[in-house]
């Protein structure tokens, strides 16, 4: 399905702001669109938007030998994406964002269906954010009939989010695998608020010697203290200013795992009494090892403090490192 308005078309940043909409010709020889004008050490002018695995490998070819850097989205993109976007441009030549729904992580009554799309407005940012490529792959290209592989990470894949989410983990594992083979990506970066996938990604790679370097990007929080998503889009108003109470009760869980850490116990009962009567239903309260995930009975660091709770429709995730 095809967003834009033929023919493709690109912003000229000469002009005024916002960006005036202009008619980019000669842009047939690319798959996708060319939108967004941009300087790149690489040679890259125009942003790419290419949405098959052939595609992908054409425009990357002309810079074998550069350091591709991939960063992993499902689109919905907010300032937390954009600063793994920045984060990357330190560590990679070329920057290629993937915008991709993927639907083995979803468990059936879940909301994949529903999951914020936004495809063109994801890509006017990606421009303005200096992105060299955006991937954005179909469903049936990704896993084509008679795809059956699976990942298995082992048993934290069933822990913390893994717990009630019963594909999630390894169907994110199989998305990421294929996305770094089909980009080439020497490096790939991930948010800190999803710090069990970003910790399982690294072990995956490392067992399974994939050469790609995992990076870590800083979560970013609204000025409540809410770290951002993209399912924040199902909040409404009310319910946005009540979940910036979860950054606030992550550091008051904090401090009293710092000050008393024989009462550990106490602390994360009482803790998860206080989110229900906040209003918040309680997934998960957890303090772990902070390297290897394990469940700490008694409080030492550098530990983690994990939570996960809905909040109408709206699922929210948060940690804080206790260092």
């Amino acid at each position: 399905m095809q967003l834009f308005h033929n023919p493709p078309f690109r912003y000229d940043r000469s002009l005024s702001h916002p960006p005036h909409v202009v008619i980019e010709q000669d842009s047939t020889r690319w798959p996708g669109y060319n939108l967004g004008r941009r300087s790149a050490s690489v040679g890259f002018k125009i942003m790419k938007i290419v949405r098959d695995v052939e595609s992908m490998k054409g425009v990357l070819r002309p810079f074998a030998g550069r350091r591709v850097g991939l960063v992993p989205t499902m689109g919905a993109l907010h300032s937390g994406h954009l600063s793994l976007v920045h984060e990357m441009k330190k560590h990679a030549d070329v920057v290629v964002l993937s915008i991709f729904v993927n639907p083995l992580q979803f468990s059936p009554g879940e909301d994949y269906e529903k999951y914020p799309r936004c495809e063109e407005e994801d890509c006017k940012k990606c421009a303005d954010a200096g992105v060299d490529v955006v991937y954005i792959p179909s469903v049936e290209g990704m896993y084509p009939d008679g795809f059956s592989t699976g990942v298995d990470v082992g048993p934290m894949a069933r822990e913390l989010c893994g717990a009630s989410r019963h594909n999630f983990i390894n169907g994110i594992m199989v998305v990421l695998i294929k996305l770094v083979m089909q980009t080439n990506a020497h490096c790939m970066i991930l948010g800190e608020k999803d710090y069990q996938m970003l910790c399982l990604t690294r072990k995956l790679f490392r067992d399974l010697n994939i050469g790609v370097d995992v990076l870590q990007g800083d979560t970013v929080r609204s000025p409540e203290g809410l770290a951002l998503s993209s399912r924040h889009k199902y909040l409404n108003g009310a319910e946005i200013a009540k979940a910036g109470f979860l950054y606030k009760f992550l550091l008051e869980v904090g401090k009293n795992l710092s000050d008393a850490p024989d009462d550990q116990q106490e602390i994360i009962t009482r803790g998860k009494l206080r989110l229900e009567q906040e209003g918040f239903k309680v997934d998960y309260l957890e303090v772990r090892d902070n390297n290897t995930l394990e469940r700490i009975q008694t409080f030492s660091r550098p530990a983690r403090v994990f939570l996960a709770v809905n909040l109408g429709c709206c699922r929210l995730i948060d940690n804080i490192l206790l260092a």
